[in-house]
């Protein structure tokens, strides 16, 4: 696995607002703040790519070249998946950012995301809400909204 150099394929201020409004009463004040203070700080990136499939439920994965899987499925939120002729799976290279990639795999237990028509950002989280990182690529044209789940790396 390569830690991955590059420019964010978003600015980590532009997915740092959105989450912030995306999880307004959903969950506690105090954990919104330290997700965004995180989300602003992460320093190390590794190269993955995101696809996603799957009617009727969203399934996606996140391959870090090199690294382990992320296997999760959506169970809640406002999120769409626009199903295409054949529901073919739809792929977009990206970027997961976390400062402990061990815990990161170790410690995931759910998910949320936002998924906008400029970009995606996956960020996973332990038992107890805690960002363990994030993955950030951009648009998959098949999945828009926000929402969440569960999963784990492997």
């Amino acid at each position: 696995m390569t830690e991955q150099k590059t420019q964010r394929t978003v600015s980590p201020e532009i997915v740092a607002h959105d989450f912030a409004t995306s999880m307004h009463g959903a969950m506690d004040q105090r954990k919104i703040d330290a997700t965004v203070e995180a989300l602003l700080s992460f320093q190390t990136g590794y190269a993955a790519t995101l696809t996603v499939w799957g009617a009727p439920w969203t399934k996606f994965q996140v391959a870090i070249t090199g690294g382990k899987t992320f296997n999760g499925h959506t169970w809640t939120g406002n999120g769409n998946r626009i199903a295409r002729p054949g529901d073919d799976p739809q792929s977009a290279p990206g970027t997961v950012c976390t400062d402990d990639i061990n815990a990161l795999y170790s410690n995931t237990t759910s998910c949320q995301y936002n998924a906008t028509p400029a970009y995606v950002n996956i960020n996973f989280f332990d038992d107890d809400s805690n960002l363990l990182g994030q993955f950030v690529s951009g648009s998959v044209s098949t999945l828009f909204g926000v929402g969440g789940g569960s999963g784990s790396w492997s």
